[in-house]
């Protein structure tokens, strides 16, 4: 549970139950190697001894974001209804004795105690009565200091012990905050849960409920499918859970931090981890949620002019590869801070006391999010918060590119994290061609540098071609002209998916270089690669497999691979695997990239299906629909009042005369393969085809 700020995790067992507290703002913060991370805030603990090896069901309503827990045993029942308000940093619980007997137990907020992790932490725990609050700081041996606060309240109790009769119902109120919030966190929530009467539950609830169903109308899908329905609705939750606070977006495993020292200390991981939980959100048209991620790279813009300075003697960005808020470099070594790993050093892994893996590419990575939220919105707001550091990122591969031979040349960049040597790693190359047309649109959108657009446009026109190889009759990507590695598949496909090089309006060479690729994994690697699902599903759709198989298999590792909370089982990447599903649906019914909105791209068109109000580049909302095998309309909201340019769906029936409704008048309008619709902000155009529309006018 969660609403991006404040989240919960429920453990333990029936008659000891275990409430894991935590917050995405609460953290260790030292530019220091293995010593910043996430931390544990607290624990409530909730004892019921005559519980004890009850029968549970935990069921988590995603619609209304609450979670329902019900233990049974003998002639004991109770059922906890629980959530974390969507718009204020409170855990609320109602604990309702449906059983015949009174219920003995005891609530207890405590301080992490032997789950801390080694380093100087302050901590503190008080009991008055009804009331208990615990509070936990970094402030000694740390570069920024952090302190945050948990409060619990039991309504008519005097005690920590309660006495719960039958029928009767019990309500607690928890509140949290950090030293980012208020500027004495413990005092605030201790008041804010002070101020709380009981009949605020009903107002809470009516609140919540409503942001939620917010949420949720932002788009939806219908697919006929419950299990990748479940998958995709869920994934969707989880990141409305963990992801709203701007300057603080959750880690690698969310919001949901249970011990101390997560794996890879829990932080923003650059070459894809951090990106990957957000590619479904821009899409579903859950920006909001997709902000925060791009907040701690920005706030790293200084430090990673620094390295690029004092390494590569380079006026640039160049990023390390895990940061953490507030322009904390997890992986740093330099003077003062934690040593890494002797096999990172003897290997050369270290450039200017950061981490990079020899990738030259991390801040590359971090560009595909920001180019994809460009293009989904337009929104010059966040235009003008990105262009700097994409300007910066540019500016730094301006000058390490050598230029030889008529081509821009990238040597010395390991195409993942490994060692150094490759020369023109296919990953940079896509990378760096989105970066430099995702700058030169913002500058023209901006007014900005156009002094500057002829250097980017002829990096661009010149940069290198990928290098390619022959096997058995079939010609492939190869991961760089020369290096290392020789064909690492699932890590190639993200110049696809998120890169966006490669789709169906490429040259057909390239497009078919790119399925041989992804072929010759099909069968392991493409469908199966936990680390790389995320890309590689997006993948198959926009290089156009079959879409049959691309949701059986979706859907087989969806009920194979993932546990009840939508994560990957027995594998440490978090919340990464979020946005699979979501944009894997996403893109086979709608494409637009390039610019231009194909409904149903990849899709069986005798499986019924509807959509509505997904977001597409250029900032149009589209909805449509399958019905008895052909599409039904397409409506289109314009946002920025772009041109909108549409591949007809109907061509395909043989029909090319066309209503366009727009705003409540008609035209008719023929139209080939393809047309463009001028459009003003706010237009909203139904586009049917002409006869269909005048039967329905009938």
């Amino acid at each position: 549970m969660g609403n991006g700020s404040f989240g919960v995790a429920i453990g333990g067992d029936s008659g000891h139950l275990l409430f894991y507290l935590a917050r995405n703002d609460f953290w260790r913060l030292i530019s220091s190697y293995n010593e910043s991370f996430p931390c544990v805030l607290g624990k409530l603990e909730v004892k019921i001894p005559a519980l004890k090896g009850a029968d549970y069901l935990i069921e988590q309503d995603l619609y209304t974001g609450t979670s329902l827990l019900t233990f049974t045993k003998d002639d004991h029942c109770l059922e906890i209804k629980t959530y974390v308000h969507a718009n204020e940093d409170l855990l609320l619980m109602e604990l309702e004795n449906r059983g015949s007997y009174t219920l003995v137990g005891e609530m207890n907020l405590l301080t992490p105690g032997d789950e801390i992790a080694g380093f100087p932490c302050t901590m503190s725990r008080e009991v008055d009565g009804d009331l208990q609050w615990i509070s936990r700081q970094f402030d000694r041996e740390v570069d920024v200091p952090t302190k945050a606060a948990c409060a619990l309240r039991m309504f008519d109790v005097s005690s920590p012990r309660f006495y719960l009769g039958a029928g009767k119902t019990l309500y607690v109120a928890g509140g949290s905050s950090s030293n980012f919030k208020t500027d004495d966190c413990s005092d605030s929530v201790v008041k804010r849960v002070k101020d709380i009467k009981k009949h605020d539950f009903i107002d809470f609830l009516d609140a919540h409920e409503e942001w939620w169903a917010r949420y949720w109308n932002k788009s939806f899908v219908m697919l006929g499918d419950p299990v990748l329905e479940k998958a995709y609705y869920r994934a969707l939750y989880t990141m409305g859970s963990a992801s709203r606070d701007l300057h603080f977006p959750p880690g690698i495993f969310g919001t949901w931090i249970t011990g101390e020292r997560p794996e890879w200390n829990g932080d923003y991981h650059l070459n894809y981890n951090h990106q990957a939980p957000y590619y479904g959100l821009f899409s579903a048209n859950r920006i909001e949620q997709a902000l925060p991620y791009n907040y701690p790279i920005i706030a790293m813009s200084d430090r990673a002019r620094r390295y690029a300075k004092e390494y590569f003697g380079i006026d640039g960005i160049y990023m390390p590869v895990g940061i953490g808020p507030r322009g904390i470099d997890t992986t740093y070594s330099g003077p003062g801070a934690g040593r890494p790993r002797q096999f990172y050093l003897d290997h050369g892994f270290v450039d200017a006391g950061a981490l990079c893996f020899h990738q030259r590419s991390n801040a590359l990575h971090c560009i595909n999010n920001m180019a994809m939220l460009c293009y989904y919105t337009y929104d010059r707001e966040y235009i003008e918060l990105v262009y700097p550091f994409i300007k910066g990122v540019v500016a730094f591969w301006e000058q390490y590119l050598k230029y030889e031979d008529g081509r821009y040349v990238a040597y010395y960049d390991a195409v993942h994290e490994g060692p150094n040597g490759d020369t023109n790693n296919t990953m940079t190359l896509g990378f760096l061609r989105n970066a430099l047309q995702t700058l030169i649109d913002m500058a023209r959108e901006l007014g900005r540098d156009q002094d500057k657009i002829p250097l980017w446009k002829n990096i661009l026109a010149e940069l290198s071609d990928y290098a390619t190889y022959e096997k058995n009759g079939k010609t492939y990507l190869a991961d760089s002209e020369r290096g290392y590695f020789a064909t690492n598949h699932p890590v190639l496909l993200q110049i696809v998916f998120p890169g966006g090089q490669i789709h169906k309006d490429s040259d057909p060479a390239l497009l078919q270089m790119a399925r041989n690729c992804a072929n010759a994994d099909a069968s392991t690697n493409l469908w199966n690669h936990e680390l790389h699902t995320s890309s590689n599903y997006p993948s198959a759709v926009r290089l156009g497999f079959d879409p049959n198989t691309i949701l059986s298999q979706l859907r087989k590792f969806v009920s194979t691979k993932f546990d009840e909370n939508g994560f990957l089982k027995d594998s440490p990447v978090g919340i990464e695997n979020c946005s699979a599903v979501v944009t894997t649906i996403n893109e086979m019914l709608l494409r637009s990239r390039p610019g231009v909105i194909d409904v149903f791209p990849v899709w069986n068109m005798k499986h019924n299906v509807i959509f509505q109000d997904l977001r597409a580049e250029g900032a149009f909302l589209v909805s449509s629909r399958v019905v008895g095998g052909g599409v039904a309309y397409i409506k289109l909201t314009s946002e920025r009042g772009r041109d909108c340019h549409v591949v007809n769906p109907w061509t395909r029936e043989g029909v090319k005369t066309l209503s366009i409704l727009r705003n409540g008048r008609e035209i008719k309008m023929d139209a080939g393969d393809r047309f463009t619709l001028p459009t003003s902000p706010g237009d909203v155009i139904i586009i049917k085809p002409w006869d269909m529309a005048q039967r329905t006018l009938e």
